[in-house]
């Protein structure tokens, strides 16, 4: 059986992943989660109001509102749950960047500065992207 196949077959069976858990803030958190605090708190609220425009629209929808202005606000959901998304996306590779890489000459070698403009650089792009 190949590792993917039993990597699968244990999600399958309900088998939990283990991965080591950091402290960030005093908290434990999932090494290779959302780690920032600020990060987290920012996509939170996103999703947070993402959530209560959806709850409106299922109140649009009990309401018999029209059509047309039920689609116009599941289009802007859609866009905010884009933009959440993109913006895990760039935490997410800020914090794979911002990681000592394997080959740093000391295990507790500081990340590398030059990270900061690849993620501007990127964050340009996605926005154009859009």
């Amino acid at each position: 059986m190949t590792a993917r196949r039993a990597s699968a077959q244990g999600r399958a069976t309900g088998a939990p992943r283990t991965r080591p858990a950091t402290a960030v803030d005093g908290n434990p958190v999932a090494d290779g989660a959302l780690a920032p605090p600020a990060a987290r708190a920012a996509i939170q609220h996103r999703l947070r109001r993402a959530e209560g425009q959806l709850r409106g629209i299922q109140r649009m929808i009990d309401e018999g509102a029209d059509c047309l202005a039920v689609a116009s606000q599941l289009g802007a959901v859609r866009r905010a749950l884009d933009s959440t998304s993109e913006q895990l996306a760039l935490c997410v590779i800020e914090q794979e960047l911002s990681r000592p890489r394997v080959h740093a000459p000391e295990a507790g070698a500081a990340a590398d500065p030059s990270v900061a403009p690849v993620i501007e650089r990127l964050e340009g792009l996605l926005a154009r992207l859009r």
